[in-house]
């Protein structure tokens, strides 16, 4: 495991000061953050919570129940409670399809169009994922091995759009690594 070489406060402020660097972040007022119980969303879960009070927005949390496993039904329970501890709009989403074929790439599909939909009907215009720089190079290496076509090997961006919603990734030079220390320092779930 890599040593974490910034306080946990420091790692804090640095992602407050790159979410209040882009222009959008003065004038909108709600935000969503798409959790999924894992570390990455769990430890954005947390730093969002700040900045929304500290900054006077209004954050609502999605997560998407893809009932594909049987241990999602815990996942999206820790969610629930931790979002109740830090007074966070807690919303599930239940995908009911279960495709016979490329499920995954479906499931990817529903869950951007569903938490878009979500979003729109909350006057959402940007959501927060918490990808960092381990999943740029496992997607990269995914779609390689897949022989995908040239845009699908276009690298993950910080601020994306799709389905009229603000893909914004604030974790993207962060490594896992850093992450599972910082919870784990700050007892993050």
């Amino acid at each position: 495991m890599q040593n974490v070489k910034i306080s946990y406060f420091e790692f804090e402020n640095n992602i407050f000061k790159l979410i209040n660097k882009y222009y959008f972040t003065k004038y909108e007022k709600s935000y969503g953050v798409a959790v999924s119980g894992g570390p990455d969303s769990m430890l954005l879960l947390y730093i969002l919570s700040k900045w929304a009070i500290s900054e006077n927005k209004i954050l609502k949390v999605f997560s998407f129940n893809h009932n594909l496993r049987p241990e999602s039904i815990k996942e999206i329970l820790l969610v629930k409670g931790v979002c109740k501890k830090l007074g966070c709009d807690f919303i599930e989403i239940k995908w009911d399809e279960k495709p016979n074929t490329a499920i995954m790439q479906k499931a990817r599909v529903a869950r951007y169009s569903q938490v878009a939909q979500k979003c729109h009907a909350f006057n959402i215009k940007t959501l927060f994922l918490g990808h960092h720089a381990d999943d740029i190079a496992e997607t990269l290496s995914m779609r390689i091995f897949k022989n995908s076509s040239l845009e699908g090997l276009c690298p993950m961006f910080e601020v994306r759009e799709i389905f009229n919603i603000k893909l914004f990734r604030p974790f993207l030079k962060i490594y896992k690594d850093q992450i599972l220390q910082f919870n784990l320092l700050n007892k993050i779930k």
